[in-house]
């Protein structure tokens, strides 16, 4: 026995047992604090990571619609309904630019998504064409930013406030489609009650619209570049009819035989119906005393055009493109 034990009571042998006991307890207190903190922190992460994945497959789902989209307005409608499904959301709307300089704006849509249980012809109604700064899509446009409207009825700059009342919406966001740093669209929701802006939420729907801004830009550029290359291939084309109608009348091809090259060629080349030269009826004197221009070929009629094989000069378009020698249309 240990020597400071000799002699000792009762009293002193309860002490030191209840202060081992309460020793015990706070130490068991402290691990199941420590246990409840770990599973609530293992429960965040779960319910976390849950969140991300589910965020990232909704953003693969949009990346691939947006691929195999064969329109941007396909995409749009498509990106709507799926934003609005993911977050809950009762109805959507994509405004598009329109127009070059200060003649551009932003034009409503026919791309529209709505919940089965609303009906939202009164907030369409109200849904018209706007300038920078005007109402929700005019307000995200102008700063190229997200903008929140917890609560429309407060908000003085929400001019559809009757007709989305009338569909039972109150409150309102709106995200930019970029391209680069130009906004080429704009996104708004709507739901049927005011509620304070949700910073991930309007983070997750601005990466959408980023997906969707790269598609503008790829179908854009596409557009330009095919623009481009009909339009070369057209001057090719204009090029080497001129230098086969050169060849021929330079090997002393009879007029006939060239003015017939020439109505093919054109009518080829244009996409015309019909095609027709005429030369002046006397073709020795001054050029500003021709009345009438001869028919000399046609192509595509199966015989000359009512009242041939003559057109007159004055008030007619051909005889408009004789005398001013520019095309006519």
């Amino acid at each position: 026995m240990d020597d400071s034990e000799i002699g000792s009571g009762p009293a002193d042998l309860v002490r030191r047992l209840t202060e081992d006991v309460e020793l015990l307890g706070r130490r068991l207190a402290r691990e199941r604090e420590n246990r409840r903190e770990a599973e609530q922190i293992a429960e965040r992460t779960l319910r976390d990571l849950y969140q991300k994945q589910h965020e990232v497959a909704f953003l693969s789902a949009i990346a691939t619609k947006a691929n195999n989209a064969d329109s941007v307005s396909e995409v749009l409608a498509a990106a709507l309904e799926d934003m609005c499904r993911f977050t809950d959301w009762s109805a959507a709307h994509a405004y598009i630019a329109v127009g070059d300089g200060e003649e551009r704006r932003m034009r409503p849509t026919g791309i529209w998504y709505r919940d089965p249980g609303i009906e939202i012809s009164p907030l369409r109604a109200t849904t018209t064409t706007l300038a920078k700064g005007q109402c929700l899509p005019g307000r995200v446009w102008e700063s190229g930013e997200p903008v929140w409207l917890e609560d429309l009825a407060s908000s003085r700059h929400f001019h559809r406030l009757d007709g989305a009342q009338r569909c039972g919406l109150r409150t309102a966001f709106g995200v930019p489609v970029l391209v680069g740093s130009e906004v080429m669209a704009v996104l708004e929701f709507f739901g049927p009650i005011p509620i304070p802006e949700d910073s991930d939420l309007v983070g997750l729907i601005c990466q959408a619209g980023t997906q969707l801004g790269r598609v503008i830009e790829r179908e854009d550029g596409r557009t330009r570049l095919l623009s481009s290359y009909a339009q070369t291939r057209a001057r090719q084309s204009w090029i080497e009819a001129t230098r086969d109608i050169a060849t021929e009348l330079l090997r002393g091809a009879e007029p006939g035989e060239a003015f017939r090259l020439i109505a093919q060629r054109a009518q080829n080349l244009s996409g015309a119906d019909m095609a027709l030269v005429a030369v002046p009826a006397d073709a020795e004197g001054p050029m500003a005393d021709v009345t009438e221009l001869l028919v000399s070929e046609t192509v595509g009629w199966d015989r000359p055009p009512a009242g041939g094989p003559s057109l007159p000069v004055a008030n007619s378009a051909i005889g408009t493109a004789f005398t001013s020698r520019t095309p006519c249309r």
